[in-house]
């Protein structure tokens, strides 16, 4: 963790910042989020320009096969990546990555805070014996 003190030379007003160092799968989850986002958006915009050019070639501006082969194939490929995005659902894995990594900082924050249910620090070393019973599955 880290504490910086930053002041504006022509105002009296000063701010602090604190920097945390989240855990690793804090970082893995924004990680996983960030390039599930990316895939989305690339997949989306993808579909969207092929179908435009695929509405713009319908206007059959040219009565030459080669010109309803390019049309066929503009189609098949906005097909494709409709597919490839109904199958993959990128959009799962943003939403699931980006709740996952805000849960563990609202964690980290609670701990920092000794906010339940992480208690005083009297309490820390029965808090951190009771961690690993969290993920301890119910027979």
């Amino acid at each position: 963790m880290e504490f910086g003190l930053h002041c504006r030379s022509n105002s009296s007003s000063c701010t602090l910042t604190i920097k945390f160092d989240y855990p690793a799968l804090y970082r893995a989850a924004s990680q996983l989020s960030a390039g599930s986002q990316s895939e989305f958006l690339w997949l989306i915009r993808a579909e969207y320009m092929l179908l435009l050019v695929a509405a713009i070639l319908s206007l059959d501006l040219s009565q030459t096969p080669l010109y309803f082969a390019g049309y066929a194939f503009v189609f098949l490929i906005s097909l494709g990546v409709l597919i490839t995005r109904s199958l993959k659902k990128p959009e799962q894995d943003w939403y699931k990555g980006r709740a996952l990594a805000e849960s563990i900082k609202t964690s980290c924050w609670r701990y920092c805070m000794r906010a339940e249910p992480f208690g005083d620090a009297d309490k820390v070393a029965v808090r951190r014996a009771e961690f690993p019973k969290l993920f301890a599955r119910d027979p």
